[in-house]
């Protein structure tokens, strides 16, 4: 892992790259870190960088707490925050799996955030 840091500190990539692969061969999650810090985060087709890991829910469940009580489709979500609406889809579906968002209308799907639950009464 030396001769991998000490790459990256000279500006040589390659070397750094063909370190790791000699050294970390089996590992994908390894070649992916040392590929980001070498090229940069991946890029879609559009150009942006791509989303990180648990990124996009918090960025939908951002959207969604920063309207409480107005219901969303994926499709309106995905054209504020820039990403498509396939993907908005699915980080809805997981924030309703976890129950940080509410599936309130299935045709066509509309998501809310969470109502609060009733404060008990007192007695």
């Amino acid at each position: 892992m030396t001769e991998v840091l000490h790459a990256l500190d000279v500006g040589d990539p390659e070397a750094a790259l063909s370190a790791v692969e000699r050294v970390y061969g089996g590992s994908g999650k390894v070649r992916r870190l040392v590929r980001t810090a070498v090229n940069g985060r991946p890029r879609t087709g559009s150009g942006r960088p791509r989303s990180a890991p648990g990124e996009m829910r918090a960025k939908v469940a951002g959207h969604l707490t920063a309207h409480p009580g107005t219901e969303f489709t994926p499709h309106e979500v995905a054209k504020v925050i820039g990403h498509s609406a396939g993907a908005v889809s699915n980080a809805l579906d997981r924030l309703v799996e976890t129950g940080e968002a509410e599936l309130v209308n299935d045709r066509p799907r509309r998501f809310t955030t969470v109502r609060p639950a009733a404060a008990p009464a007192s007695r």
